[in-house]
């Protein structure tokens, strides 16, 4: 395993932030507790929340850990912000 600022095994580096999600349990019924994660890495840490309701959705963590890199990137005064997600399986730009 590789620290993010390392670069990965093609000699990249790629700074920024990298956001994901999980939920427990996967297969739920309407009503149904459950427990959404959402995790954001910086290169300087780890944010986490775990989200325990009826009606949150893994979506709602995706969402969370994205907003949290936005949070922490303002708060550290980043002029730019790169956030690596796996949200809706693309490529965006944010201004």
């Amino acid at each position: 395993m590789h620290d993010i600022n390392d670069g990965d095994e093609t000699g990249i580096n790629w700074p920024g932030y990298r956001t994901d999600e999980s939920m427990v349990p996967a297969q739920i019924k309407p009503g149904e507790r459950r427990k959404v994660s959402a995790a954001c890495v910086t290169d300087s840490g780890r944010v986490g929340a775990i989200v325990d309701s009826r009606e949150a959705v893994v979506m709602h963590g995706e969402l969370f850990g994205i907003v949290m890199a936005l949070v922490h990137g303002r708060w550290t005064k980043r002029i730019d912000i790169r956030i690596y997600s796996d949200y809706l399986n693309g490529l965006r730009t944010i201004n």
